[in-house]
């Protein structure tokens, strides 16, 4: 029986993309990352998911999204700092948000649905904005990455207003100044994403495909329940919790450089003892590009340690070749385009 583990690593491989690729794709017209692409499709409507009860009966009505997030200055542009190291506080964003209470009821008339990093609404008004996902723009010149106007002129410079606003209204809250003195960043602005309807939302058909999902985003919560898909975070399998098994996908991507060399190497080696004992018969690797999907396979013959090995550690795990990712990930002719199955 094939039984397959999908896995995304968190470092996505630097295969290389092709002349041709790199010609027909333009990434500014993509409203999203690769990942998010993969997870929600080309309109990258995340919104709506965020606020899935109330899109669920108004499949049509067209719904963004804005992060809180945290702006810094360099000598001549500002720059968005990944908003996954914010850690925000339940009492930090209500209190943020009642200071800038009078411009949501602005922006949002209808009223926000809030999560503790997001502001969801009801978004007809900014509807024709060309906008960016935050994990597009992170450590890069935000100037390019701003929302734009497509049919309607004025939509952009109307949102830079109201962003500019919440801006200075939180540049001395009593927030920031708790987090500054804390060693922490301040939470300076928000981010306009994600617009769209819930009837825009196309995963990937691995996505349809898998019936278990594992990552850090509770972001993807309310799309898995859309999907009916069971969704659980990777600490649960870090520590044993939830068991290495077919059918599921293992969404590494999110795993931080200083968590590397615990995390990213258990769950690494943890996947590979379900490969050498049989759990699963193989594990696909995932890398999500700007227009398709690369994939590496792995089986058990890949694992097994040489004949030397296997005869000095008969009956031990450490006869299973631990493979180094970041050579596996470095081996572009290993790579191939994903083949549905």
């Amino acid at each position: 029986m094939n039984t397959t583990l999908y896995l995304i690593p968190p470092i996505v491989n630097p295969t290389q993309t092709s002349e041709e690729e790199s010609t027909t794709f333009d990434v500014f017209q993509a409203k999203g990352s690769p990942l998010e692409q993969f997870y929600y499709g080309n309109s990258v409507a995340i919104a709506p998911t965020l606020a899935i009860t109330q899109a669920i009966q108004a499949p049509n009505t067209k719904w963004a999204s804005a992060q809180l997030v945290h702006i810094h200055a360099t000598r001549d542009h500002l720059v968005l700092t990944d908003p996954s190291i914010l850690n925000i506080q339940i009492e930090e964003e209500l209190a943020l948000r009642e200071s800038v209470q009078g411009v949501l009821n602005e922006l949002a008339p209808k009223g926000i649905s809030p999560t503790t990093t997001h502001w969801v609404f009801e978004a007809e008004h900014f509807k024709t904005l060309q906008t960016h996902s935050p994990a597009q723009a992170i450590g890069r010149n935000i100037d390019i990455w701003m929302p734009k106007d497509t049919e309607i002129k004025g939509i952009a410079k109307q949102w830079r207003q109201i962003q500019n606003e919440i801006q200075m209204i939180w540049h001395d809250h009593p927030v920031n100044e708790s987090r500054v003195n804390r060693g922490e960043l301040p939470i300076n602005s928000i981010w306009l994403y994600g617009i769209g309807s819930l009837s825009e939302v196309s995963p990937h058909p691995l996505i349809e495909k898998l019936n278990h999902f594992s990552s850090q985003q509770i972001i993807r919560n309310g799309l898995m329940n859309l999907l009916n898909k069971d969704h659980f975070p990777l600490s649960d399998i870090l520590h044993s919790q939830k068991e290495i098994s077919d059918q599921l996908l293992i969404d590494a991507h999110d795993l931080t450089a200083s968590s590397w060399d615990t995390n990213w190497q258990s769950l690494w080696r943890t996947c590979l003892n379900a490969l050498h004992d049989g759990s699963i018969s193989r594990i696909v690797l995932l890398d999500p590009k700007n227009d398709s999907i690369k994939q590496l396979e792995l089986t058990k013959k890949d694992i097994q340690a040489n004949i030397i090995e296997r005869l000095l550690f008969k009956k031990r795990l450490e006869s299973i070749n631990y493979p180094d990712y970041s050579l596996l990930a470095n081996n572009t002719s290993k790579w191939k385009a994903y083949q549905p199955t």
